[in-house]
This record gives C-alpha cells, sequence and structure tokens, in this order.
C-alpha cells in the first residue's frame, strides 16, 4: 500500500545494525565516571561478549580492574597490625593480586587484537613486573 502511494519505492527487509555493543560500553562508561567499578566491569564484559574484538572495551575493562586494585590497596593501607588485621591484610592482597592476573588475558587478547597498542603493552609489562613474572616480562619486553 505505501508502495502505491509513493511513499516507499522499493519494499525490502531490513534490519539495522544492533547498537547493543555502543549502549553497553556508553553504560559502562557512566558507571566508570560514578565510580561504580563492579557495573562497569559486568557491562564491557557484555560487550566484548557481543564483540570480542573490542579493543576499547579491553583497556578499559583493565582499567576498571586497576581501580578495584587500588581501592584494595586503600583498605590494606587503612589496617593496623594486630593479628586480626594482620590476617585480613593478607586475605586483601591475595584478592588483590586475583585482580590483577585477571587483567593478563584481556592485554593479551588486547595485543593480538591490535599487537602495536602501546598501552596495552606497558600495561602489561608493569602487571609482569608487579607479579615478579620475569620471563614473562623479558618476553615481551624483547618482542617487536
Amino acid at each position: 500500500m505505501a508502495v502505491s502511494e509513493g511513499v516507499y519505492e522499493k519494499p525490502r527487509n531490513f534490519s539495522p545494525p544492533s547498537k547493543r555493543e555502543e549502549v553497553l560500553t556508553n553504560l559502562a562508561f557512566s558507571y566508570l565516571e560514578r565510580n561504580d567499578f563492579a557495573n562497569a566491569e559486568k557491562n564491557y564484559q557484555d560487550a566484548l561478549h557481543i564483540n570480542p574484538n573490542c579493543i576499547n572495551c579491553c583497556i578499559n575493562l583493565v582499567f576498571v580492574k586497576m581501580e578495584l586494585k587500588k581501592a584494595l590497596l586503600d583498605q590494606m593501607n587503612a589496617l593496623g597490625n594486630t593479628p586480626k588485621e594482620v590476617k585480613q591484610y593478607d586475605e586483601l592482597n591475595a584478592k588483590k593480586d586475583e585482580i590483577v592476573k585477571s587483567a593478563i588475558p584481556i592485554l593479551k587478547k588486547a595485543l593480538i587484537i591490535e599487537p602495536g597498542n602501546e598501552e596495552a603493552k606497558k600495561s602489561l609489562l608493569g602487571i609482569y613486573r608487579a607479579l615478579e613474572m620475569t620471563n614473562e616480562y623479558n618476553a615481551l619486553k624483547n618482542s617487536k
């Protein structure tokens, strides 16, 4: 009917590309601005499920993980020397190391997607240095 009225020329079924990745990335960024790192991380993960090659999602997800690490460091620095606080310090330190280790595969993936990404390479080198992963550090440092 619309074709006969001259509103449309060629009827066809057309679905525009999904904006879901863009919406999730923007939502994650807005959570990041509010320092809501848990929701930012979730949205970046969801965006990566939609587009596994999203370099910005990888870099920003690592940033979120480093912010979570900073929050744990602040908690650790506020602790005293009582046996209970020392135990809590050790638990927080283990949690911090796990967060940092969880960023390694994301950065490796970012370097696969974009091998020349200096930001990802510097971040990965810093993590290797912090976790005393000397062999991995040297291998990445000596790579092109």
